[in-house]
Parts: C-alpha cells; sequence; structure tokens
C-alpha cells in the first residue's frame, strides 16, 4: 500500500510540473544581492549569482545551484535544489499562475494523505526495529515534504504577487506552528533509535536531514515576515545542527560533502539576516565560520 501511495504522488506532481514548464529556470535565478549592505559580500553573492547562472545555462537547466551567501529572497537556497520539482512557479504570468495555485491547493490535500500514510509506515516500522523498511519509509516522507514546500513556498510567493501585498503573515504563523510540531516528532523519533547498527544509524541520519530541511523551511518563513534577528537565530541553529549531522556515522563521503555545503550555505543565510537585523558581531561571526568551513569542510570532524 505504501509504494501505492508514492506512485499516486509522482502522478499528481506530474500535471503540476506541465505548467511550471512555463518557467525559465536558469533566467529567474537570482541570489537577492541588492539586499545586502557590506560591500564585499554583496560581491560574493552576484560573482556566486553569475556562477550558477552559467552553471545551469550551460546543462541546459539541468543543474542548478543554490545561492549561498544571498538576501532572504533569493531562489534557489538549498533545500530548493533538492526537491524532485524545482521550478519557481511563482515566477509565472498572472493567468497562468493563478491556474497553478488552484491545482497546487488540490495537490496539497493529496500529499497531505500520502506524508500521513508515509510517516505512520516510518513510525510502525522504527517500533518493529525492522530498520531498513523504516529507512525506505523515512526518505520517501523526506521526498514528499520536500514537495510540500516547493507547493508552500511558491503558493506563498504567488498570493503575494497576484495581489500585490506582502506574505500571509496569520498564514506563515499556522505554518511555522505546524513546522515546529514536526521538528519536535522528528527529534522524538530520533531518541526512539535505540540501536548502534548500520541500519539504525541510516535511519538516524536520514530523521537528521529531515529535521535540518525542516529548521531550514522555519528559518525561511521567519525572514519571510521581516523577523530579521529571530531568522538569523534559526539559520544558526540549523547550521549547528548540520555540523553535527557531518559527524555522524555511516555517511558516505558524498553525504559529507553535501552536508559541509549546507552548513556553510546557512551560516552565510546567519550572517546575512544578523546583517539585515543590525546585528553586526553576530553577522561577522557567522560569516566567518562560513568561510572557515568552506576552506576546509574536514574541520566538522574535528
Amino acid at each position: 500500500m505504501f509504494y501505492r501511495f508514492s506512485i499516486i504522488a509522482a502522478i499528481c506532481l506530474v500535471s503540476v510540473n506541465i505548467n511550471a514548464q512555463a518557467v525559465d529556470q536558469c533566467a529567474v535565478i537570482q541570489c537577492d544581492c541588492t539586499a545586502i549592505t557590506q560591500g564585499e559580500w554583496r560581491s560574493a553573492c552576484e560573482t556566486r549569482q553569475r556562477s550558477i547562472k552559467a552553471r545551469c545555462n550551460a546543462s541546459g537547466g539541468e543543474r542548478i545551484s543554490a545561492c549561498t551567501i544571498a538576501g532572504a529572497d533569493a531562489w534557489p537556497l538549498t533545500l530548493q535544489t533538492v526537491s524532485a520539482e524545482r521550478t519557481p512557479t511563482f515566477q509565472l504570468e498572472e493567468d497562468p499562475l493563478e491556474d497553478w495555485m488552484e491545482e497546487a491547493t488540490s495537490q496539497l490535500e493529496a500529499l497531505d494523505f500520502q506524508m500521513a500514510s508515509s510517516r505512520e509506515w516510518t513510525v510502525s516500522k522504527l517500533e518493529e526495529a525492522s530498520w531498513s523498511q523504516a529507512v525506505v519509509s523515512a526518505v520517501a516522507w523526506r521526498d514528499q515534504l520536500r514537495n510540500e514546500w516547493w507547493l508552500i513556498s511558491n503558493s506563498l510567493r504567488g498570493e503575494a504577487k497576484l495581489d500585490d501585498d506582502p506574505i500571509d503573515e496569520d498564514r506563515v504563523e499556522e505554518l511555522l506552528s505546524d513546522v515546529d510540531l514536526r521538528i519536535n516528532e522528528l527529534r522524538r523519533l530520533q531518541e526512539a533509535v535505540n540501536n548502534p547498527g548500520v541500519e539504525a544509524l541510516a535511519l538516524i541520519n536520514v530523521l537528521t536531514s529531515m529535521e535540518i530541511e525542516q529548521l531550514q523551511i522555519k528559518a525561511q518563513l521567519i525572514a519571510m515576515t521581516g523577523r530579521d534577528e529571530t531568522s538569523g537565530e534559526a539559520w544558526l541553529e540549523v547550521a549547528s545542527l548540520s555540523e553535527a549531522l557531518f559527524k555522524n556515522e555511516g555517511l558516505t563521503p558524498n553525504e559529507q560533502r553535501r552536508t559541509a555545503i549546507d552548513a556553510v550555505a546557512e551560516h552565510y543565510q546567519a550572517a546575512t539576516a544578523f546583517d539585515r537585523a543590525g546585528n553586526q558581531r553576530a553577522a561577522n561571526a557567522a560569516y566567518s565560520r562560513a568561510e572557515e568551513i568552506k576552506r576546509n569542510p574536514t574541520i566538522l570532524a574535528e
């Protein structure tokens, strides 16, 4: 039954993807560099933006890398590059955007059902100590959560664009509450895996990566409401967790590399958020940490 739900999810996303193709993903890459006040940081942001645009164009739109040092309205950030669906549909013209948003609402309803199934399967297999099966369902759950964020983040930005109004802060607060509940559950599930075996460690690593991604979402949602100091603190929290994950047993070299890249980007995001808030000491500390990890990722193993 679990796999049937996964197939349904894939079919549902196909119709959403059709409308999304109207957006040139390479052309709309923008790291919101003008929002960065410090000249050196803004220059680094612009260099990164040019680099990832060129890489995207050279790959025919297949290779999309994330903005790292960037403003709050940047696209894409790290999480947007790992989702199965990456198109910034909020950039669609008015009529196709309205059509997409109606479709997205129904897709979110279907996705809620699928995520509930994946979550229940993960919990039940964890309780049975069926670690390998729990890993499979947790990975599916993670993919569904990524798709959910693609739908939600584009819907929030799309609604603000269509209404020519700021982001719906009431909706953001509801989402933040949901994200906090999910983060707490993921932490409880990690604590419940009391087995030193390889498959159990793999499950812990997947659940930790899910917690990291939910914390990234939390930081982005807070930034949407203009609470820059709080957003900076949230980015620092997730950066610390990424650094901790790097040390976990069972990560492949590629997974370690991905984790280090995440930590760098998260520290940069903390730096720019604190800079917007006028907290220069915290901004400089976060920026320095990002540069330190970027120069030598192996320091995370120490």
